[in-house]
C-alpha cells in the first residue's frame, strides 16, 4: 500500500513543477495555468486518457473475462453465479459506454473540433433561436 502512495506522489510531481500561479493584471484574479506544451500533452494523453479512461476499462475487461471464465468452468451456488454475471455485465456496459468517448477524445487530440461545432453548443444555439420558441 505504501508503494502505491509513493508511486502516485511521484507521478504527480510534474503538476507542482509546471503549474504556474498567476494574478491577472486586469481583474486581479489568481489563476493556475500551464505554460509548458509538453506537460499539456502529457496531461491530455497520460493522465486523462491512460489513467482516466483506458486503464479502468482494461482492468474491468480483465475481470470481466475472468468472470466469464469462472462461469464456464465452475459449477457453484446461484449467488456466486449472479455476482459473476454482474461483474461481466458491468464490464460490457463500461466498454460500450466509454469506448465512443475515448475515440472522440483521441480524434479531438488529432484534429481539434472548434467549440462552435460541439453538440452542446449547437443544441443551445437552436434552443435559444427564435424558430425554437413556440408562438402563443
Amino acid at each position: 500500500m505504501h508503494h502505491m502512495i509513493l508511486i502516485w506522489i511521484l507521478y504527480n510531481i510534474p503538476i507542482l513543477v509546471y503549474y504556474n500561479y498567476i494574478v491577472l493584471s486586469t481583474s486581479h484574479q489568481a489563476i493556475c495555468v500551464v505554460t509548458e506544451q509538453a506537460f499539456i500533452q502529457f496531461n491530455n494523453y497520460a493522465n486523462r486518457f491512460l489513467v482516466g479512461k483506458f486503464l479502468p476499462i482494461c482492468i474491468t475487461c480483465i475481470f470481466g473475462v475472468l468472470a466469464l471464465y469462472n462461469i464456464k468452468n465452475i459449477a457453484r451456488r446461484a449467488l456466486e453465479k449472479q455476482l459473476t454475471i454482474m461483474v461481466l455485465l458491468q464490464a460490457v456496459v463500461m466498454l460500450f459506454t466509454n469506448v465512443p468517448y475515448i475515440i472522440t477524445y483521441l480524434l479531438q487530440g488529432i484534429h481539434p473540433i472548434p467549440q462552435c461545432c460541439t453538440f452542446g453548443n449547437q443544441f443551445l444555439r437552436f434552443r435559444n433561436s427564435p424558430e425554437a420558441i413556440p408562438e402563443s
